[in-house]
């Protein structure tokens, strides 16, 4: 549907994944960590909003991640709010920087105009997402927005990242439920109408060579959004019983697992809105 393109690669989960979360204002001193509620806000797709300018300025202001591991920035969607000035946004990165001011910064993507759209997220928060194309990973990534003039405010929402991680070895992918091949970036249940059902299949796959990966289980969360699709959005390994999580048991080196089953079922009072939910993957240990 027009309203859910197919994202480009994997959104990255960096509102739970440990990820610093910096702005700043480039004109005044000091660095401002977001707060847990901005950090949900600015990864949803609700009317959540970060204010970046927080009184008057004539910037730039700055947004910075400071990832847990390195991660190749491909593409990136950034909605800002503005009154009365012109905001160009770039893209820059940086290998050796720890609170998203210091350090040395290299310009990766200038004048990403298409990723500047006023107004409401839904549903077009996966429309206009801007191509970064970054040739390698890098640890720090921010974005400088420049104004044209003084503002009071700057607001900045629906920032979502699309990346591919450089992370440990070891490590679980979602694979195809037929096919040996990994899984596309998302499932997209669309419009789902409030009383229905729908269901989706995959497998888990332990990209490990060597390395057993033991007690796999499969957790569903809601999305950083509004709403609770987490506990209508179900998982099951018969498509019989289904709940909010399962046990995948033991995978070893380069094992796939069972099919999975991935269903979507609103009650009738759901809201009617975008919403999202997570599928997340844990390990009891590695051996």
């Amino acid at each position: 549907m027009a309203n859910y393109p197919a994202p480009p690669t994997r959104r990255i989960a960096w509102d739970q994944d440990d990820t610093q979360i910096i702005k700043f204002d480039e004109n005044f001193s000091g660095v401002l960590e977001l707060t847990a509620q901005e950090i949900i806000d600015l990864n949803g797709e609700d009317d959540g909003y970060v204010d970046l300018a927080g009184g008057a300025t004539v910037g730039p202001v700055y947004l910075c991640f400071i990832f847990p591991q390195a991660v190749q920035l491909l593409d990136a969607r950034f909605i800002h709010t503005v009154v009365g000035a012109v905001v160009t946004v770039d893209c820059e990165r940086s290998d050796d920087s720890t609170n998203g001011r210091d350090g040395a910064w290299t310009q990766e993507a200038a004048a990403i105009t298409k990723s500047q759209l006023a107004g409401g997220v839904r549903p077009e928060y996966r429309n206009d997402i801007a191509a970064i194309g970054a040739a390698a990973a890098h640890t720090g990534w921010r974005f400088k927005c420049s104004l044209s003039t003084s503002v009071g405010f700057l607001q900045v929402s629906c920032c979502h990242l699309y990346a591919l991680e450089h992370g440990p070895t070891h490590r679980l992918a979602f694979w195809k439920p037929v096919a040996d091949a990994e899984l596309d970036p998302d499932f997209n249940f669309e419009d789902l109408a409030r009383g229905s059902s729908a269901t989706k299949t995959f497998r888990v796959k332990n990209t490990s060579g060597s390395q057993t990966a033991n007690n796999v289980q499969l957790t569903v969360e809601s999305g950083p959004s509004h709403g609770s699709p987490g506990t209508w959005t179900l998982l099951s390994t018969d498509n019989i019983t289904y709940s909010q999580s399962v046990s995948l048991g033991n995978l070893g080196p380069g094992t796939l697992s069972s099919v999975v089953y991935l269903k979507a079922a609103p009650p009738v009072s759901a809201e009617l809105s975008t919403l999202s939910a997570r599928v997340d993957p844990s390990v009891g240990s590695w051996s």
